[in-house]
């Protein structure tokens, strides 16, 4: 997805089932309207995780590469990983990020920045969601500089 244009949890599930219903109907609607949910997102990296009940993921990814716009603004979607449990997700995400988070030290403006992204990098460990929330929030808070008054 663009990385300038955000979205909440809410915009993209209800994409998601748009989709599904118009590319599945009413069965497709019923077969995931009770399981699918949006268990995270992250703005800033524009990824989120997505769960649907075994059996029906396949129909789920298929509607998702049909979406073309969230809440009105253009997109693309592509599919990351998929995997049979929340945890082994959160794992994909963690390793995923470590991979992504010295392309975001080459992109920071002074060394205190490079200093506290590499730090995080240094010692950041496979913990699950409360490490992927406490990354989000300290590469967030980074990326966006407060602005300094003369």
């Amino acid at each position: 997805m663009s990385r300038d244009v955000q979205f909440k949890e809410k915009n993209i599930h209800v994409a998601i089932k748009e989709s599904i219903l118009l590319n599945f109907g009413d069965f497709g609607i019923g077969c995931v309207q009770l399981s699918l949910k949006v268990k995270y997102h992250n703005p800033l990296t524009s990824i989120f995780l997505v769960r649907v009940k075994r059996g029906h993921h396949q129909m789920v990814q298929s509607a998702i590469t049909f979406i073309q716009q969230i809440n009105r603004k253009q997109t693309a979607i592509q599919t990351l990983h998929i995997a049979g449990t929340i945890r082994s997700c959160q794992k994909f995400l963690v390793n995923y990020h470590k991979k992504t988070l010295p392309a975001i030290i080459s992109q920071a403006k002074d060394d205190d920045t490079k200093k506290k992204i590499q730090d995080i990098l240094n010692c950041y460990n496979v913990e699950g969601a409360k490490d992927m929330k406490l990354m989000d929030e300290t590469v967030q808070d980074l990326v966006e500089e407060p602005e300094q008054s003369d």
